[in-house]
């Protein structure tokens, strides 16, 4: 019978923690480069797992380059994310977008037709809060985004 010691036991737990720490975990954040300065932006994806997930697929394929903020209402929110405020015609602005992948809203084989299922939380909108803008309809989210520049108390 073989016997583990209890130094044995713990160098191979410490070896685990280490490895298990040196294991990259994916970045909870995003950088937005305007005219304006930076703007770093924080995901939950506890609280929208799918919307932070199709955020950075869609921020990793380029998809925002060369977006603007379409929609600013002072003292309530920045909005962008829309692929139509490239093309120069404001009067589409706040009309594109989709998900970054399949989530069961939309053809399939149309990705410019995938929305984003609704994930409402409790936490309130207050100044630097960003979350997915929608339609009426609860599962209407693409990819345009607003962020909150004063608090929204309901």
């Amino acid at each position: 019978m073989i016997k583990i010691s209890v130094l044995t036991k713990v160098s191979f737990f410490l070896m685990i923690l280490i490895f298990l720490s040196c294991v990259q975990k994916p970045k909870e954040y995003a950088i937005i480069e305007t005219e304006e300065g930076r703007i770093v932006l924080k995901f939950f994806p506890d609280v929208a797992p799918k919307h932070v997930e199709s955020f950075k697929i869609l921020a990793r394929e380029g998809y925002f380059n060369g977006t603007s903020f379409h929609r600013i209402v002072p003292g309530f929110v920045i909005q962008g994310g829309d692929p139509n405020s490239k093309d120069g015609d404001r009067y589409n602005d706040g009309l594109g977008g989709r998900a970054g992948k399949y989530y069961g809203i939309g053809e399939k084989d149309n990705p410019d037709t995938w929305m984003l299922p609704a994930e409402f939380n409790d936490r309130p909108h207050r100044r630097g809060t960003l979350s997915m803008a929608r339609g009426p309809q609860e599962n209407s989210a693409g990819s345009q985004f607003f962020i909150c520049v004063g608090d929204q108390l309901q």
